[in-house]
């Protein structure tokens, strides 16, 4: 991840005003021309005075955040060891019908890496 995309998560969670929360946050980027799209929770034991660790949790080829959730759901997880959870959504592959993987069959310029 390069520099300025670590900075705007930090400011993103930094400035995220719920402080307990038991369901996730749909939250969306703009970068590169594409709406990016992801669901955060923010643990209930969550301070802004504690570092907080973040889990990056990646659903499979042609599969969403929402079922990836469904599959992996670490909600409690993160409440028992105060982390954040971010369940990013891939965009869909024009070269592969429209399928949403990380990485794109042909040739792209979109940049998961940044995302």
């Amino acid at each position: 991840m390069n520099k300025n995309g670590f900075i705007s998560l930090i400011i993103l969670l930094l400035f995220c005003k719920i402080l307990t929360a038991q369901n996730f946050i749909s939250q969306t980027i703009e970068y590169d021309g594409n709406t990016r799209e992801y669901e955060l929770y923010i643990p209930s034991s969550y301070s802004q005075d504690v570092l907080s660790p973040l889990m990056f949790n990646f659903h499979g080829g042609n599969g969403t955040s929402e079922e990836q959730i469904a599959i992996s759901d670490m909600r409690n997880l993160a409440d028992e060891n105060n982390f954040i959870l971010v369940y990013p959504q891939a965009i869909a592959d024009p070269t592969d019908d429209g399928s949403l993987n990380w990485i794109f069959k042909g040739d792209s310029d979109h940049d998961d890496i940044y995302f």
